[in-house]
């Protein structure tokens, strides 16, 4: 009976020691899935800021976007105007000239109206004068029509 009480023993020791083994080695396992879970936890919040650190950037390069949009639509805005403008400056210029082109034209013609109020002037003197302004200084006795002088 004690062969067999002591096998019984030995197995049960035995047994007792693949438990504790098996046990030993799930115990290993779960820690390896424990720092497997802790370094998958790490990597996860690695990409976690990563991904946050792309979402600002997107964010920046599409607010950069936004504004080089505006910006270019105001540079098309800035650069019709200015076509108008350069559009009103040239009309502005041509009215100009044509201004001095008629102020000339005015003064000539004020020249020309006080030469002729002259000339009326003369052709209204007496008819003696006028002949003696056809014959510049000669002998007469009326003033010369030209210089005033009264020959005799």
């Amino acid at each position: 009976v004690s062969d067999a009480a002591s096998l019984s023993a030995e197995e049960a020791c035995l047994s007792l020691q693949r438990a504790l083994s098996r046990y030993t080695e799930k115990e290993s396992l779960l820690q390896q899935v424990e720092i497997s879970l802790e370094e998958q936890a790490e990597q996860s919040r690695l990409l976690q800021s990563q991904l946050d650190a792309a979402k600002c950037k997107l964010k920046a390069t599409q607010t950069s976007l936004k504004r080089k949009s505006e910006t270019t639509t105001k540079l098309r805005e800035a650069q019709k105007q200015l076509l108008t403008l350069q559009d009103e400056k040239k009309r502005a210029d041509d009215w100009e000239k044509e201004a001095k082109r008629w102020a000339i034209m005015r003064r000539d013609l004020i020249k020309t109206i006080e030469d002729l109020r002259i000339e009326v002037g003369i052709l209204k003197r007496p008819a003696a004068t006028s002949i003696l302004s056809v014959v510049h200084c000669k002998h007469g006795t009326m003033p010369c029509a030209k210089c005033g002088e009264v020959m005799s």
